[in-house]
């Protein structure tokens, strides 16, 4: 299984991708992540904690936009305009101030480290999706270079 997600992302072409213009089956979808592969080496990394079926997941609530959580539910805490998230069809790396201070966040007691997650979802530069698979590569930070792969997890109501 591992050697299937090094070629997914290791064989994709590091190239401008332009987003699909009519994905419609993103909104009301929610995406749980596999795991991180490094487009440079293959290797793949599953993150912490990995009995958590709702952390690391995007949640679309439309065709390209979605609210990301690693571990904490920021819908609960903080009001709407503050959630965590990802636009696909603005993405714009070269403006995020980066800061590689470690990020974690509870979950059962213990902390997790989840700054690759977060710093691999602020410095994606394009993306691929299919209704089963969906990637988020980043080439340029080479500390995080990497491609994350996620499983359609569920649909949801908006």
């Amino acid at each position: 299984m591992v050697l299937s997600f090094y070629w997914s992302c290791k064989t994709d072409k590091i190239e401008e991708k332009e987003p699909d213009p009519t994905p419609t089956y993103l909104s009301g979808t929610k995406w749980k992540l596999e795991g991180l592969i490094n487009t440079e080496t293959g290797a793949f990394t599953a993150l912490e904690p990995i009995d958590c079926e709702e952390c690391y997941t995007l949640t679309f609530i439309t065709d390209y936009k979605a609210y990301y959580r690693a571990i904490v539910d920021y819908t609960t805490l903080v009001p709407e305009s503050e959630w965590p998230s990802i636009d696909l069809l603005n993405l714009n790396p070269s403006k995020v101030l980066i800061d590689f201070r470690l990020i974690t966040q509870p979950y059962k007691g213990e902390n997790y480290d989840i700054t690759p997650f977060y710093w691999a979802i602020k410095l994606t530069e394009s993306f691929t999706v299919t209704s089963e698979e969906l990637k988020l590569y980043n080439y340029r930070s080479p500390q995080y270079r990497r491609c994350l792969l996620f499983k359609q997890f569920k649909t949801i109501e908006l």
